[in-house]
């Protein structure tokens, strides 16, 4: 059985991530994207072409936005560079963005579970596996919306995600410092200014390391630079100069014009989209049932990720 998941295993999962990726090539040909789409370009055309004073994409005043963030400040400048059409420079990131997520769930799925049969069902359940009705909104990444929207910056958040949280493991495993900066950018280039990511990382990263401290006799090394990395991770939020944390909480969020809240009410049906979830979980446990560490973590991710 071994040998002939070792044989199969690369084309099934290669199988899978083709799928999605030529849904997102698809959509990058056709550029027909909806939504809010053509904010994140406003947005991007604001900074390109104002860096250092930037006003806000649709109100042309001098307000917060959520659509400032590193990943649109990134490809601003890539486009003041190239002079490549905004809207289609936009779109190409869907395919970078969409081969780094599934490399980061690859790297953090691996990890986690020492499994190529978890990376595979992983995979698997997240793009195919999503319950009745879906959420068609960005930031989720099964097929039916992956095309088209894999190039906002929600889809670049949630690789950081995945990626943060293996960056950690990693620590842990090798004592290297130099994972230490790399996790604080990463939980950064997450949450600034997401306002939908931001608890995610943070619950997530201070699940991991309270876990990974417990089963270490609480390790206090672990918990102190768990605990560094959060707050240097906020520094950063706050130093941004578009939208910091510091604005944020000044402001006591944004407000409903310039930060809509709205569509999660939209969001029904909620258990139905964790079906991946539900399901996923209880066929991953019983790969490492020896490992109790494993074990918890999973129980851990499984409780927030249904009180979320």
């Amino acid at each position: 059985m071994k040998t002939k998941l070792n044989t199969y295993y690369p084309y099934l999962l290669g199988l899978f991530i083709l799928h999605g990726l030529i849904l997102v090539i698809i959509g990058v040909v056709r550029c027909d994207y909806w939504g809010d789409y053509i904010h994140h370009v406003g947005a991007i055309r604001e900074l390109a072409l104002h860096p250092l004073h930037p006003v806000h994409p649709q109100l042309g005043i001098n307000a917060m936005t959520p659509f400032f963030t590193p990943y649109h400040f990134f490809v601003a400048m890539l486009q003041r560079i190239t002079n490549i059409d905004t809207y289609k420079l936009l779109s190409y990131f869907g395919i970078l963005n969409y081969l780094f997520l599934m490399a980061s769930i690859c790297l953090f799925v691996k990890k986690l579970f020492k499994s190529k049969m978890a990376v595979l069902l992983y995979v698997f359940f997240m793009l195919y596996l999503w319950g009745f009705p879906t959420l068609d909104f960005s930031g989720f990444t099964h097929l039916k919306v992956i095309g088209s929207v894999a190039s906002y910056h929600s889809t670049l958040s949630n690789a950081m995600v995945y990626l943060t949280l293996y960056l950690f493991m990693k620590y842990v495993e090798t004592k290297k410092i130099i994972y230490l900066p790399m996790q604080a950018l990463s939980i950064a280039l997450c949450v600034i200014p997401n306002p939908v990511n931001a608890p995610v990382m943070y619950v997530a990263y201070v699940l991991l390391v309270a876990t990974y401290s417990f089963y270490n006799s609480w390790d206090k090394k672990i918990l102190i630079t768990g605990g560094l990395v959060v707050f240097v991770s906020l520094a950063l939020w706050a130093l941004w100069p578009y939208a910091s944390l510091i604005e944020i909480i000044r402001a006591r969020g944004m407000s409903q014009t310039l930060w809509p809240r709205s569509g999660f009410s939209n969001m029904k049906s909620i258990f139905g989209a964790l079906l991946p979830t539900i399901v996923g979980v209880s066929i991953l446990m019983p790969l490492n049932t020896k490992n109790k560490e494993n074990t918890w973590i999973y129980l851990s991710f499984i409780a927030f990720l249904m009180i979320y």
